[in-house]
């Protein structure tokens, strides 16, 4: 397994771990907490919250066929130098 992808599959797992219940279950809203919890408690980087969301972010549009829409509270704190991710 590529280094991308143990990155990707950890921060699902982290999220899983961090609410108990599987991804189907957790909505909108609990990933917006989720991540300003990891921003303002955990004190996660910019980087790893980064890397947080695309893996997040991807497994929902790829696997649940949804889509991740955070609000603007979340999103600046995610963004990469050469755009939004």
């Amino acid at each position: 397994m590529s280094a991308l992808k143990q990155c990707y599959t950890r921060s699902i797992r982290q999220l899983v771990d961090f609410y108990s219940k599987t991804q189907d279950q957790i909505n909108e809203a609990q990933l917006e907490d989720y991540f300003l919890h990891r921003k303002n408690k955990d004190l996660w980087s910019p980087a790893t919250m980064r890397i947080a969301y695309s893996g997040i972010k991807s497994f929902f549009i790829n696997v649940l066929k949804g889509e991740l829409i955070l609000k603007a509270c979340i999103i600046p704190y995610v963004r990469s130098n050469s755009g939004f991710i």
